[in-house]
């Protein structure tokens, strides 16, 4: 395989000389046979460069040039870095600039799309269309993000103009390792599929990370905008947002299919996603879906640590410190899309230079809201020392299995609300109530070091089932209280509700049935305890 070395292009990799035209020249001439090696020695290699417009109407106020681009290569392409850095030169300018003047321009208002005004830093690596094998490898990539010049904003929000370190699209079998991609004004990584080539038949264009780093870039670590079969082991994906400046959503890792495109079937394995100014992962957008996280760790220090909210994702052996929410909900859950958690710990006791996002005794540690229907737990911890443990609104919906829930911190407004069928062997530690407020606790259940085999007399926690009422109408409650009031709390009764008596005696009703609904209702009791 050809060996094009960067050093016969004129590169000096001295750190002074600018090597822009010597990459540009080398990966050129690369794209040009096919396919080879992109040899790059030892070295810190400037790059980067910008054309001044100088006048109205050029569609840019300062082009970027990119670095190295090899695209539509049919033999296996490599980019060998040999532990070489290749930075950004300093005082670039990016964002909205007056193309006249070279000054920065500020727009009255946002969004702000005019490309008459556009600077951006363009983007170090762009592999494109390559039908074989391509790899990267050994490599670093700084921005320099600390010593652009900015101006202003350009874009939908932010500043969303071209700054990435390694950009890939349509690439079937491609493979980086040992990258550090950091301090970009845009992403450290993004791996997109051209909508063209993205149904739900199209075959897998897997991409392997092992050992990458994207760390200090200023809108995403990694970007997974399009394609099928990312596979990321002892990644790390940090600190977005935290160097010069920020661009939302200053994610570590950014799900979000777009463009018509699909992503799918993601594995991450042994990554972090650790104290980013927005999500530490977060999955909200586009045809996204089928992804799993083993062993990986979710810290946030300003905002939540994840947002799962697409189908068929899958955690296990992980933890999530800082606050967890909008985990995807799937009512029926007949296919398994809900999202699915296996021996996780859920806490906001690890942190990350003294924080963690976990903003005060009313907040929620895991916090499902209206989207908790079929989320399942198995073997989790909730383990909350300034929030409340957590909070799902759909009652009986989330299953718990074999989980623990601690909570330090007490007194009125300090409830959970984590309504779940729990299942197995249930241990909850808290001097506050209704930690699991209106749950089902099938099985053993533990209350502060107390065993309660039968848990409909477990203290201070309601218990309550579903059932629905045979004509396709509202559903009914059954459970246990020592009486209506006690079973309802702040809830509505509805017609046929039935509460049986968790006291019972001789001469007491064994329940009560309610014969008009309302707030608390109309009760009649039934079933008169024998003597």
């Amino acid at each position: 395989m050809a060996i094009f070395n960067v050093k016969d292009y004129g590169a000096y990799g001295d750190g002074i000389q600018n090597d822009t035209n010597a990459f540009i020249a080398a990966s050129a001439a690369l794209t040009a046979a096919g396919g080879g090696t992109l040899l790059i020695p030892a070295g810190v290699y400037m790059v980067g460069k910008q054309d001044f417009a100088g006048k109205a109407n050029q569609g840019y106020a300062y082009r970027a040039t990119d670095i190295i681009t090899i695209s539509n290569c049919t033999k296996p392409v490599i980019i060998e870095g040999s532990a070489a850095v290749l930075r950004i030169v300093p005082n670039l300018k990016f964002g909205s600039f007056d193309p006249i003047t070279g000054n920065p321009y500020y727009p009255a208002s946002m969004p702000f799309t005019n490309v008459n005004y556009a600077a951006g830093i363009g983007r170090m690596v762009v592999l494109s269309n390559n039908s074989s094998q391509v790899l990267v490898r050994n490599l670093e990539l700084d921005g320099s993000i600390n010593s652009a010049v900015l101006g202003g904003s350009w874009g939908d929000q932010g500043y969303q103009l071209a700054a990435y370190g390694l950009y890939t699209k349509d690439c079937p079998n491609l493979r980086v390792s040992n990258v550090y991609s950091h301090h970009h004004c845009l992403d450290g990584l993004y791996i997109a599929q051209s909508p063209a080539n993205a149904t739900a038949t199209t075959p897998r264009t897997p991409a392997t990370l092992i050992n990458v780093r994207c760390e200090f870039n200023a809108r995403q670590g990694f970007s997974w905008v399009g394609g099928g079969g990312v596979t990321a082991i002892g990644c790390k994906f940090n600190h977005t947002g935290r160097a010069a400046f920020g661009s939302s959503p200053q994610a570590g890792v950014d799900i979000e299919a777009s463009g018509g495109a699909l992503v799918r079937n993601g594995l991450f394995i042994n990554c972090e996603m650790i104290n980013n100014v927005g999500l530490g992962m977060g999955a909200d957008s586009g045809d996204s879906a089928d992804v799993s996280f083993i062993n990986c760790t979710f810290l946030g220090t300003t905002y939540y640590c994840a947002w799962p909210s697409k189908p068929r994702m899958h955690f296990a052996d992980c933890t999530f410190s800082g606050i967890t929410v909008r985990a995807y909900a799937d009512p029926v859950n007949s296919k398994g899309y809900s999202t699915q958690f296996s021996r996780c710990l859920f806490t906001d006791k690890l942190k990350y230079n003294s924080q963690v996002y976990a903003p005060g005794s009313t907040s929620y540690l895991v916090d499902f809201g209206v989207s908790g229907a079929g989320v399942k737990l198995d073997a989790c911890v909730i383990d909350a020392a300034t929030t409340r443990i957590g909070y799902s609104s759909n009652y009986g919906t989330v299953t718990a299995t074999n989980c623990q829930f601690y909570q330090q911190v007490t007194g009125s407004g300090t409830e959970s609300a984590f309504r779940a069928i729990c299942v197995g062997d249930t241990v909850l530690n808290s001097g506050s109530l209704a930690q699991l407020d209106q749950s089902v606790v099938l099985g053993r259940a533990s209350w502060n070091g107390t065993e309660y085999p039968q848990t409909t007399n477990m203290p201070q926690r309601r218990q309550q089932l579903w059932a629905n009422n045979g004509s396709g109408g509202s559903q009914q409650h059954i459970g246990y209280g020592s009486s209506p009031a006690d079973f309802l709390g702040s809830n509505s009764a509805q017609l046929g509700d039935i509460v049986f008596n968790s006291d019972a005696v001789s001469g007491a009703p064994a329940g009560w049935v309610c014969v008009s609904s309302g707030s608390p209702g109309t009760w009649k009791a039934f079933a008169t305890i024998a003597s």
